[in-house]
């Protein structure tokens, strides 16, 4: 769908095709995207592109009819033979929605935010909102007429998942022949020991104090039932003291500001007519938001009055306790750190929930993104000085912040303690409920309404519950690092120029900096001519390659070549190391942290279980999560290790036993052989996650640990189109012969994570790092801001952003419905800088 007249530039719009995206960016028309007109014509910088959105499709009809978008070019092409491959194994039946549904996934999810000119999305803080009317649709009447003859048309699939979890498949040597078996995965010899039961000494009474409305039967009785699970699992010297709060009310807020017993600087209002942030910005506040702060202060005051105890666990009505809580209590206060007024126990925001779930103590300083007073335990001496504070129940905004948004629960609350005593768990032992919110109201007039990524932080704070395990020290070489075997493996072209002697140079350092680790070396050196073979003039001057544990192979291909047809034949020699590395040789092994690296991996192992695939980000990556500045920007920095659905294969760290299985089933498949003939290694590194989720029976197979490693980037092979077409050919085969583990990755694969417009996104964009596949299209994606009409550049005011994003247009029927979707949480929509 490119022109031979496109020079590479983004030439139009705001919305990119989504067809040639699975090379990586390598070239111009995949980078770039750029469109036709249905004239055949390169469409220009005041023209139009579209994927699969209602709205966007509408406006594109109707303001630009000479335009084509991407499901119109696909309908009219589906019977082409390339699409008919590409479509293979991917759900892809010809009807409409079938279209619309693999544009859909490409994309990563059809945001909510119509991304065409004149919608601006204003940002604050991270509650999401967008406008009613663009949300994605594709069962529209309009496109029903258009397509009539494409069959009906329904919603799109929620998900294509199965209950993909399987048993590994691991393999033994008898007799020199190979045995296979499906057997649970073998254990980590590295692993903590489970914890052992906390003697407690002393009883403890802990007095809890959840706040809930009188209206609100149905969390009422959630909770309740809750409780009543709880008693029977915890330890039999923990005592619970259970007392409902009856959370302040809206007409107790009016009647209180009638009396003047009230008095708070900000106007407020019963519901947003615009997006919330809008009236913070104007210095109003929601009656509901005040009252939720009012009901924390309720409660607390309840709890002085009531003995006035040494702790209080002060909750909201849509959480929920983990029972390892009780059994962890004592531990975790003994682990809280010296002074602490208050341990906020749960978090509403994904950043904060990555940063916390990495890290490697037990409590967090609290910082400013780490929204939520869903729960939080409160010293008595926290408890007496916010008692103190609001007795006049008089409530000033904080002078440094502009507007409103100061004013809500957290603010009053944690802002009103003494500062750097507040703390966050790093441990999960307490989940959201999902109930529709109760403090952000929108009025029934209103465009907008909220969004959120609470399923996809449901289902992460589920599958990494709370566990306090013995803790290493912060310093020194990490065990595992020491006592591991390693198979590191690497290719190098023998060529005359300065790229071979740096790559050489790399590899000799790479071999001298892992000399203290029980490493062995494994280097094929490709030679053009065989003419040459066994021999390549420089190598000789490398000491290092001349040692016992160094083994070099030399190999004859006249042409381009897949490392992978060297690397597996013997792949059962794989399961004799505890890990296979797999590197370019140009990556910087020998001035990589690799005791940090093993640190974030013992941390990751130790909480959450053994990654069979591991990697690293770099200086340079066409996915920009795998860039390493990537990190530095938008309170990512302190994520210390996340689960990902993709790792390249520049380099890649993978359990020798689960490489020799993957890789028997890859070369079974016969891929191996076509890579061979096609002189093309890709594939590889987009299914192996998959693989890894699989023979290990978890949800996230691949671990991305984001320290930067140095590649050089010689690019000792040339890339022409003939490279990139091969490449295509052979992503199709790995659709057609192992789809389910491509599914896998297929978010990576898409446009998503190379799309200029990814910034410091609220919802969306952090949870696709690994998002199970039924949660795809659930989770919104919403971008910071928009670009201007010319060209996706923009991009330093959209990492200069954060917080919430907002979109409107009406529906189909032109009347706007009240709808919101939302946690239901007291939560903060207050300007924030992030760096």
């Amino acid at each position: 769908m490119e022109s031979a007249k496109s020079d590479g530039r983004i030439i139009s719009g705001q919305l990119f095709t989504a067809f040639d995206e699975e090379t990586k960016g390598t070239r111009p028309s995949e980078r770039y995207y750029g469109i036709l007109t249905s004239k055949g014509e390169v469409k220009t910088e005041y023209s139009c592109v579209s994927n699969a959105t209602e709205p966007s499709q509408a406006w594109l009809e109707e303001l630009y009819p000479d335009c084509e978008s991407d499901l119109d070019w696909m309908v009219k092409n589906f019977d082409n033979p390339y699409l008919q491959e590409k479509f293979a194994n991917r759900d892809m039946d010809g009807s409409l929605c079938s279209f619309q549904q693999y544009l859909y996934d490409r994309w990563a999810t059809c945001p909510p935010v119509a991304r065409i000119p004149g919608d601006f999305v204003p940002v604050e803080s991270h509650v999401v909102y967008a406008k009613k009317a663009a949300q994605t649709k594709c069962w529209s009447q309009r496109l029903a007429d258009k397509y009539s003859d494409r069959g009906a048309i329904s919603k799109p699939n929620v998900s294509h998942l199965t209950d993909r979890k399987a048993p590994s498949s691991h393999s033994t040597r008898k007799g020199g022949s190979v045995v296979s078996s499906e057997v649970t995965p073998l254990p980590d010899r590295f692993a903590a020991k489970e914890p052992t039961p906390i003697a407690h000494k002393v009883p403890r009474t802990l007095q809890i104090y959840w706040i809930n409305l009188d209206s609100s039967n149905d969390r009422r009785a959630a909770m309740e039932n809750m409780f009543a699970k709880l008693g029977e699992t915890k330890p039999p010297t923990l005592t619970l003291q259970v007392t409902r709060v009856p959370a302040v009310t809206t007409y107790d807020v009016k009647a209180m500001q009638a009396n003047g017993t009230l008095a708070v600087e900000a106007m407020l209002i019963d519901a947003c007519s615009e997006a919330c942030p809008e009236h913070h910005a104007r210095g109003e506040l929601l009656y509901t938001e005040l009252a939720c702060s009012l009901s924390h202060l309720r409660a607390i005051e309840l709890a002085v009055s009531q003995g006035n105890p040494p702790l209080a666990l002060i909750m909201e009505d849509d959480v929920e306790i983990y029972p390892e809580f009780g059994t962890d209590l004592e531990k975790l206060l003994e682990q809280a750190p010296a002074g602490w007024s208050a341990l906020q126990m749960s978090t509403v925001n994904t950043k904060a929930i990555l940063q916390l779930a990495s890290s490697a103590t037990v409590f967090q300083p609290r910082e400013t993104h780490f929204y939520g007073t869903g729960s939080y335990i409160i010293a008595q001496s926290a408890m007496e000085r916010l008692r103190d504070r609001y007795a006049t129940r008089h409530f000033a905004r904080k002078p440094w912040l502009p507007g409103a948004g100061s004013l809500q629960a957290e603010g009053i609350l944690f802002g009103a303690l003494v500062e750097g005593t507040v703390y966050t768990s790093t441990h999960f032992y307490f989940n959201v409920m999902e109930f529709p919110t109760t403090v952000h109201v929108m009025s029934n007039s209103s465009e907008w309404y909220a969004v959120s990524s609470v399923a996809w932080q449901t289902n992460f704070m589920q599958r990494h519950r709370g566990r306090l395990l013995p803790t290493n020290p912060a310093f020194g070489t990490p065990e595992r690092l020491l006592k591991s075997s390693f198979l590191a493996m690497t290719t190098l072209v023998c060529r005359n120029n300065t790229g071979f002697d740096g790559e050489s140079r790399s590899i000799a350092a790479s071999i001298r900096a892992l000399t203290p680790y029980n490493f062995t070396w494994a280097v094929y050196v490709i030679i053009a001519d065989a003419s040459e073979d066994g021999n390549c003039p420089g190598l000789e001057s490398f000491l290092e390659l001349r040692r016992p544990n160094v083994r070099m192979f030399y190999r004859v291909s006249p042409g381009r070549f897949s490392k992978w047809v060297y690397y597996t034949e013997d792949v059962e020699q794989f399961a004799n190391y505890d890990y296979l590395m797999v590197f370019d040789a140009d990556m910087g092994l020998s001035t990589f942290p690799w005791a940090e690296y093993f640190r974030r991996y013992e941390d990751y192992a130790s909480k959450w279980g053994f990654a069979p695939v591991t990697g690293s980000v770099r200086n340079r990556s066409p996915f920009y999560p795998l860039k390493a500045d990537w990190w530095t920007r938008c309170n990512r920095n302190r994520i210390r290790f996340i689960e990902t659905d993709l790792v390249e294969q520049w380099f890649a760290m993978l359990s020798g036993n689960f490489a020799t299985w993957y890789l028997r089933r890859v070369v079974d498949t016969g891929i191996i052989m076509e890579q061979r003939t096609l002189g093309v290694d890709w594939g590889v590194d987009s299914t192996w996650c998959g693989a890894a989720a699989e023979w290990a029976n978890r949800e996230a197979g691949c671990l991305l640990i984001p320290i930067d490693m140095y590649h050089g980037d010689t690019r000792s092979l040339h890339q022409d189109i003939v490279f990139h077409q091969n490449g295509e050919h052979l992503t199709n085969l790995w659709w057609e012969r192992l789809p389910a583990w491509m599914r896998v990755s297929q978010v990576w694969l898409g446009s998503f994570f190379q799309d200029h417009m990814l910034g410091c996104s609220p919802c969306g964009l952090e949870e696709r790092y690994h998002m199970p596949i039924d949660l795809r299209s659930i989770v919104p994606v919403v971008p910071t801001n928009l670009p201007d009409n010319i060209s996706h550049h923009n991009v330093q005011a959209l990492d200069s952003a954060s917080g919430s994003a907002y979109t409107t247009q009406l529906d189909r029927k032109g009347i706007v419905e009240d709808r919101i979707v939302d946690s239901g949480k007291c939560l903060p929509v207050q300007p924030v800088s992030e760096p």
